[in-house]
């Protein structure tokens, strides 16, 4: 199970190289990058499972020249999913639990840039507008990518069950 969510993590950073989304809009890749890591974590039904994720993610993006960041960002988004589990012990049974807290995952993103630029006094693009835009868009797409797999996860349960 380890390899399938490190491989899920590794998807997360080819796709986010490979398709560019014409939306122009920050966090858009929440909506491929929460639905792998949501998958992960409801296949492997371990609190760990985003944080092994986000390690295969940052891990290639740190191979492949993903962004000064990037090979943080994932394992740090793999962390705060890690904080699900412990808000119930039924939160594989949710539709919202882990849906609300992959929009808060990938909105970290943002927020540790900001808090670097903060620090280093770089720029980056997507803060050219502030930390209010950035933030809510990610909470935005990061909530409907992980819903997405959250329905996908319950659906394929139904079926198999033959409900």
């Amino acid at each position: 199970m380890l390899l399938v969510l490190l491989g899920l993590g590794i998807s997360i950073v080819l796709i986010h190289q490979t398709f560019r989304y014409p939306m122009n809009l920050p966090g858009r890749h929440g909506l491929d990058a929460m639905f792998l890591m949501t998958m992960g974590m409801l296949m492997a039904g371990n609190r760990w499972a985003g944080t092994a994720t986000g390690l295969g993610a940052g891990a290639s993006a740190w191979y492949i020249g993903g962004g000064a960041l990037a090979p943080l960002l994932y394992p740090i988004c793999g962390l705060v999913f890690a904080v699900a589990p412990r808000l119930s012990r039924h939160w594989r049974a949710s539709l919202i639990l882990l849906p609300v807290v992959a929009a808060l995952a990938w909105a970290s993103r943002p927020v540790v840039r900001w808090l670097f630029a903060q620090a280093t006094g770089l720029e980056f693009d997507s803060l050219a507008t502030g930390l209010l835009w950035p933030v809510t868009t990610h909470l935005a797409f990061g909530f409907v990518g992980a819903f997405g797999a959250v329905l996908v996860w319950h659906g394929t349960g139904k079926l198999k069950k033959g409900d």
